[in-house]
């Protein structure tokens, strides 16, 4: 997939109902019917933002996805699970190869 693609001249496609933003719109249509349009600048630049968000966190990811940055207790619990299974395979019992083939 190429991220760095240029895109904007293509319409994106809309959520799916149910979406916050599909949710939002609706919001906004009442407002904008009623003349509310302060709380529709308000609501839009809330939603910008949290977009904002959104798409640093996805560029974060892109650069780096490694497990340790962003799931570091879970990274050192598979090192802690990782050392805990070679000591175990070190330490078992070893059975010549047709003994373990029978079994």
């Amino acid at each position: 997939m190429d991220f760095d693609a240029d895109d904007s001249d293509k319409l994106p496609e809309l959520p799916p109902m149910g979406h916050p933003l599909q949710k939002l719109g609706a919001r906004l249509a009442e407002l904008l019917d009623d003349d509310h349009w302060a709380e529709c600048e308000r609501l839009l630049l809330e939603g910008w933002a949290h977009d904002e968000i959104d798409r640093k966190t996805g560029r974060h990811w892109r650069e780096n996805s490694k497990l340790e940055v962003w799931f570091p207790l879970t990274a050192e619990e598979l090192e802690r699970l990782r050392v805990e299974n070679a000591q175990l395979r070190h330490n078992a019992p070893h059975k010549p190869r047709s003994e373990a083939e029978s079994a």
